[in-house]
């Protein structure tokens, strides 16, 4: 359209002078008109064609759906892959006697050592949850992962110490208290009563207690207290006694964040009790504050 309109304009540049006098002026504001409603036309295509392009925010969206698209059809084939690992490690790593994790294993060893670092459990029993959370009902192996959840659950619990933390070694209570793994199992134990998988009678109390602990190590900077740095796999205990502790160790920060959430959720569909000074969890709210043990000390009268 450009090219067309310079070279009307410009036709007359190559008349002989006197042919341009005879031009008639009704031609030339005819041509200008012309010129000047072509130029609008082609503005107004660069308009429709600037508002037909899809936006940056449209462009995410549908890479986001091909991408869960794709997903969606290899669904199956990916939680076969999530489960076989999961299986992979727990049949290896899985100690059954303790109920607990050791933190590696090493396939040309005989016998492995069985250290159960506290984080390496908690990423355990983490892994477990979000493939809980995704195995369908009807999955084939879900049983078995939901046993091993359960199993790992009760090793776990029967160690947390007095204060509400786990230790950095959980079978060896002479290991310091810390705060990530504590972290990460309050938000499964909760996770898991919120999904239904485990009693909140017996695990609710157990998640308060190691919030409240948790909860305690947040300073007044935000920052997460007694967090132990990234730690690989040793063959001996001292190792891990050592191992120091930092707020600047980011693995602190999301379980704790997490776990508040997940204690959120939980308070809210749960109902705990002082009971003869212990916490009682309830699934309906209770009308009297007085404990389920209390002795009448009312005199009775005749």
């Amino acid at each position: 359209m450009k090219a067309k309109s310079f070279y009307k304009n410009n036709k007359h540049n190559n008349m002989d002078p006197k042919e341009k006098e005879n031009i008639n002026e009704e031609e030339l504001m005819s041509e200008a008109t012309q010129d000047e409603a072509a130029e609008n036309e082609e503005i107004q295509e660069e308009d429709v064609q600037d508002s037909a392009a899809p936006t940056e925010e449209e462009k995410l969206a549908q890479e986001l759906e091909e991408a869960n698209k794709v997903i969606e059809e290899q669904k199956d084939k990916y939680l076969a892959e999530a489960v076989r690992q999961f299986l992979q490690f727990a049949d290896r790593m899985f100690i059954p006697e303790k109920g607990l994790y050791r933190h590696g294993w090493v396939e040309s060893s005989t016998d492995h050592p069985a250290f159960c670092w506290a984080r390496a459990n908690g990423w355990a029993l983490l892994t477990a949850c979000e493939l809980l959370d995704v195995l369908p009902e009807d999955y084939p192996q879900r049983p078995k992962v939901m046993d091993y959840f359960r199993a790992h659950v009760r090793g776990v619990t029967a160690l947390q110490s007095g204060e509400g933390f786990w230790h950095q070694l959980l079978d060896r209570n002479d290991s310091y208290l810390e705060t990530s793994a504590t972290a990460i199992y309050v938000y499964c134990l909760a996770h898991a009563i919120n999904k239904g998988w485990i009693d909140a009678i017996a695990y609710g109390p157990v998640a308060q207690l190691g919030w409240h602990a948790v909860a305690g190590k947040i300073n007044e900077e935000g920052q997460v207290e007694g967090t132990c740095v990234g730690t690989g796999m040793a063959f001996d205990p001292a190792f891990y006694y050592y191992r120091p502790v930092n707020v600047y160790a980011a693995h602190g920060y999301g379980p704790v964040l997490w776990a508040g959430a997940e204690m959120i959720r939980l308070l809210k569909n749960q109902y705990p009790q002082m009971n003869d000074s212990a916490v009682q969890y309830y699934q309906v709210k209770q009308k009297t504050t007085a404990p389920i043990f209390a002795i009448d000390t009312e005199e009775k009268k005749d």
